[in-house]
Order: C-alpha cells, then sequence, then structure tokens
C-alpha cells in the first residue's frame, strides 16, 4: 500500500405448529431499520471496513501487520507502529485479545486479529447499535497480485465472517476493489475481474444482505482516474466499468461505485486531465469522490461544499447518477508518516459534523463515512482510547480527548447515528452540534434487543446488549432456550440506575412493536446468587409460554437522561 501525504491525490484511508414462534430483535429508534433494505441505497450512510488487522496466533497469521512496521511485535519504540489510535478492547472476550510487547498500567497491552470472527460480530453489531446501515470491504488489489496467501486467507475470512454478521445484525455490504500501488503491466483489471466471478460464484452476492442497486449487487472500484493511480489510459477504466454493467456474463453483472477524485468534474487536482475521463466517471452508478485529506476545518469544508460538493451533486444528477459524499472525522499519521501530531483535528467532532450536514444541505441522500476502522490514519470511527489511561505505556497515541473535550470512546459512533437520522430526514441539517448524540433528546433512549428464534433448524440469531460502560447499555447478551413449551430468555441486567428501565413485552404481530405502543408486561424471575456478577446488575429469566397462538417477545430498555 502506497502511503502519501493527506493532501496528496491518491491519500485512501485504506411449528411446524408455529413457523416463527419467539422473536426478540434489538433496535435503536435513532439508529434507523433492524433489518436494513438491501435493494437500494436511498437514505442510507455506509462506511469503509478494513479488517487488515493481523496478528499472529493459531488460525490467524504468522505475523502483525498492519499494527507495525515490518510485522513485528508491537513495542511502542521509535520507529515501531504505525498506527496512530488505540481500540477500546473493554468489550472484547479473553480469546480474542492478542499480546503485544507494550504494556498498560504495567500490565500486558493486546491487540486484535480482525480475522476472528467475534471481533468482526461485534463490529458489525456496533454498526447496527448505532444506526450505520453497512460497510464496503475494502478488496486491494495488490493483495492479489503479490500472491501473499497468508494475507489473502485472512482478508477473504473477514469478508465470510463479515458477510454472516450482516445476516444475524440485518446490516448490508459489498466489496470495494482498490487499486493503490498497481502498475500498469501488472493486469490490475483481469484480477478485480476474476476475483469478482470466483467472489460470486462461491455465493457471496445471495443471501440477501449484499447490496444492491436496481437489480443489481453493486460492486465499488476506488482509484482509476487519479494521477497516482492506474490506468493511464481512460479506455481501460471505462473497459472495465462496461464490463461489469453489460459485458460480463449475466450472473455477473453489477452495478459500479466510484471511488473518484476528489477533483473528478473539472480534471484539476488530483484528477487526471485527458478528456475520456468525463465519461468514465459518469459511467459509474454512483459517483463518490474521495474528500480525505483535501482541507483542514470546517472553514475548508464549507468552501468546498460551494465549490466541489454543491455543483458536483449537480452535475451527477444531470447524467442520472447517484452521489455519495464522502466524510471523515479527523486526519493524522504521525507513526506511520512521520507526520505532525494531530494533523488534522477532529476539534470533539465539530469537523464531522460539519461535513455531514454541508453534504445533507447539499441534497445528498447518501453518505459515505471513512473509515469504520481506520487507526492507521486516525480517521477510525470505531470505539478507541479516550484518554492516557487507557493506551499502552509505550509509543505516540492520539486520544479522544486531544482537542481539551473528554469523550466517551464511543463518540463518533454516536455522531455517526446522528448522521443517519439526518440523512433520512428524522432531525433537520443544522450547523447546532449535538449535545447528546445518538439519543433521541429529553424523552430518553429506548432500544430492545435479545434473539430471533426460527422453529425450522432451532437457528438461533443473537442481537447483543451494547457494552455495560455507556448509557444505552441494559446489561449482558441474552441467552435463550428453546423448550417444547416455552421460550426462556437468561440476560444479566443493570439495576444501579434509575433512569434505565427494562421489561420484556409481548405482541401477537411484529407490527404491533411500535415504541409508542403499550404491550403486555412478560413477567420474570430473578437468579439467586449467581456467581461472578457485577455489583449493581442481577440475573433475570424471561419466560414466553408457547401456546396455539403465534407471539413475539421483546425486551426493552428505556434510557431517561
Amino acid at each position: 500500500m502506497k502511503f502519501l501525504s493527506p493532501f496528496s491525490p491518491v491519500l485512501r484511508g485504506w411449528g411446524v405448529g408455529l413457523l416463527l414462534w419467539g422473536w426478540i430483535g434489538m433496535v435503536f429508534p435513532a439508529a434507523g431499520q433492524t433489518v436494513v433494505d438491501a435493494t437500494s441505497l436511498s437514505n442510507k450512510i455506509l462506511t469503509g471496513y478494513q479488517g487488515w488487522f493481523t496478528a499472529p496466533g493459531t488460525g490467524y497469521s504468522t505475523r502483525w501487520i498492519h499494527w507495525t512496521r515490518d510485522h513485528v511485535t508491537p513495542t511502542g519504540a521509535s520507529n515501531n507502529l504505525i498506527v496512530e489510535m488505540y481500540p477500546d478492547l473493554r468489550e472484547f472476550d479473553p480469546d480474542e485479545l492478542i499480546a503485544t510487547g507494550m504494556t498498560r498500567g504495567g500490565a500486558t497491552a493486546h491487540l486484535y486479529a480482525a480475522r476472528h470472527p467475534k471481533t468482526v460480530r461485534r463490529h458489525v453489531r456496533w454498526m447496527m447499535e448505532y444506526g450505520i446501515d453497512g460497510a464496503f470491504l475494502q478488496r486491494f488489489v495488490r493483495t492479489h497480485y503479490d500472491g501473499d496467501t497468508d494475507y489473502k486467507a485472512q482478508m477473504n475470512a473477514v469478508l465470510w465472517n463479515f458477510r454472516s454478521s450482516c445476516a444475524d445484525y440485518g446490516r448490508v455490504f459489498a466489496v470495494m476493489y482498490d487499486v493503490s500501488g498497481m502498475l500498469e503491466t501488472e493486469g490490475w483489471d483481469t484480477l478485480i475481474q476474476d476475483d469478482w466471478k470466483s467472489l460470486v460464484d462461491a455465493g457471496l452476492t445471495s443471501g440477501g444482505r449484499y447490496l444492491h442497486h436496481q437489480g443489481r449487487p453493486l460492486v465499488a472500484i476506488w482509484g482509476p482516474g487519479f494521477t497516482h493511480c492506474v490506468p493511464a489510459d481512460p479506455a481501460k477504466a471505462q473497459a472495465l466499468i462496461d464490463w461489469f454493467r453489460s459485458n460480463a456474463p449475466v450472473n455477473y453483472r453489477a452495478a459500479v461505485w466510484g471511488g473518484v477524485p476528489g477533483e473528478w468534474r473539472t480534471k484539476t487536482g488530483d484528477s487526471r486531465t485527458q478528456s475520456g475521463w468525463d465519461n468514465v466517471y459518469r459511467s459509474y452508478d454512483v459517483i463518490s469522490p474521495w474528500t480525505v485529506g483535501r482541507f483542514p476545518d470546517e472553514a475548508g469544508a464549507d468552501s468546498w461544499k460551494s465549490n466541489r460538493l454543491v455543483p458536483d451533486l449537480a452535475s451527477a444528477q444531470t447524467a442520472g447518477r447517484i452521489y455519495a459524499p464522502v466524510v471523515w472525522p479527523g486526519f493524522s499519521w504521525k507513526n506511520l508518516n512521520n507526520g505532525p501530531t494531530n494533523q488534522i483535528p477532529r476539534k470533539g467532532g465539530k469537523f464531522f459534523w460539519r461535513q455531514i450536514v454541508n453534504a445533507k444541505s447539499a441534497g445528498a441522500g447518501l453518505l459515505y463515512l471513512a473509515m469504520f476502522d481506520e487507526v492507521d490514519e486516525a480517521t477510525a470511527l470505531y470505539k478507541v482510547a479516550e484518554n492516557r489511561t487507557q493506551i499502552p505505556d509505550q509509543g505516540y497515541w492520539l486520544t479522544l480527548d486531544a482537542d481539551g473535550t473528554n469523550l466517551p470512546s464511543d463518540w463518533y459512533l454516536r455522531l455517526s447515528c446522528e448522521a443517519g437520522r439526518m440523512i433520512r430526514g428524522e432531525i433537520p441539517a443544522t450547523t447546532n452540534f449535538p449535545s447528546t448524540p445518538g439519543s433521541v433528546g429529553a424523552s430518553g433512549w429506548q432500544g430492545w434487543a435479545g434473539v430471533l428464534a426460527v422453529q425450522t433448524g432451532d437457528l438461533l440469531r443473537r442481537y447483543a446488549w451494547c457494552g455495560a460502560d455507556n448509557p444505552r447499555a441494559a446489561g449482558s447478551e441474552p441467552s435463550v432456550v428453546a423448550e417444547t413449551n416455552r421460550l426462556m430468555l437468561t440476560t444479566v441486567v443493570r439495576t444501579n440506575d434509575p433512569r434505565l428501565v427494562v421489561r420484556a413485552e409481548v405482541a401477537t404481530n411484529l407490527s404491533d412493536f411500535s415504541l409508542a405502543t403499550n404491550l403486555p408486561v412478560a413477567s420474570y424471575s430473578v437468579v439467586a446468587n449467581p456467581t461472578n456478577l457485577p455489583a449493581g446488575h442481577e440475573k433475570r429469566v424471561f419466560t414466553l409460554p408457547r401456546d396455539s397462538e403465534r407471539k413475539f417477545l421483546r425486551l426493552r430498555a428505556t434510557y431517561n437522561p
């Protein structure tokens, strides 16, 4: 992967009686649908998922990839780390944590391997909990050309684990091919075609969670048209787009999302200049200009809106294409590229918020959030260390309090939740920064969580609670026992906050599960003296009898701040 300055043109953040008799799903009303519509791009917020972090271990890799330089053990020593932010690992299970050569408070500091199914599952669950509709799985063509079978196996495992997790949590996904670092002579276009055919043949696009546009699966291609990316000849880029859209065998045809230069419309700056690129850019079904590093502050974001975003969107609409602005929280790569510390500050989320508002007010109905797990270049949206007490003792780390504001580790996921509400028109596009993002204001937060129990094959799909360290949290992930005459759900519930109320509700129709509906309350029992129970919690068992009438059960939490 070739890393350049953020202002460089190619910067890229790398049952049988009852068919369905017990249902409990998780929904955050501020966060959109329980199951995202995979047939449309309308009113969605999507993110990029790298999934490229590896670590030595059984079933993982033999190397530390993307954590450190030269794949060596993380020690925090000079020229060792290439990541900028430390992930918040407090919700991770012991079998996901991999020991490093660093310490935290004198104890061993850990990192993770993105290949672990639990880790991918947790990340997709976070997307659901905070209303991110889905993600593009980054697929670097360089990996396929170099023949690194170990790393390719890693990325394939992440892709399929993500697909499985999307089925469980109702998210959507698609693949994004990135041509960064490829040479003209390396058959980059054939590699993309062959890989896509193998994925389709393996069933990747089946199952209902792969993102589609106008009846076709969606594939993204990032890079053609940038001054430092292949190809130089626009005809080769056009041929690849045409192959996907009309020339490939029918079962491989797809709609195409283009990750294009920020200055694609004028063919200046980061864009190649030949006349053929005009048609290339407008041949994509979705035009998504890369903006990371293109402006350093809110004033720059406003200028970009006036000079680029508004006329870009109009040009895309004239061409009959969808326009997907890229928004990002900030940028820094001191460890990776010896840049300045906190190069483009997040300003507590205000920089990110301004871009979201600008995109919506310009008329965008689709957003690309860059990036979910990109801690290398500090554009990560997922949970990261809040302050120095949460990072390793060794090395330089950028924490969320770098701009002088104490923030929870999920702050940018909360703002992403608000971005989704704004795109869907649930809140106005206002520059007023939200004081309590991710909530529904004075009336508090409401949601439900649990499992989906389907009679056929006794399939259990679990929809877990959020972690126990934030105001949304109600308890642990529920476990389910499906018996002949009842469904039992057991969960640990937090009881030490009077603002939080948890109850189980029963309905005879899924459509009755409206947050405004008062439903019969299911009874529960408290497990006496359970072991390893945190203070201020209790273990509850909710029971739903099975009878001649189809019933649905949900566990609902209401948080009133």
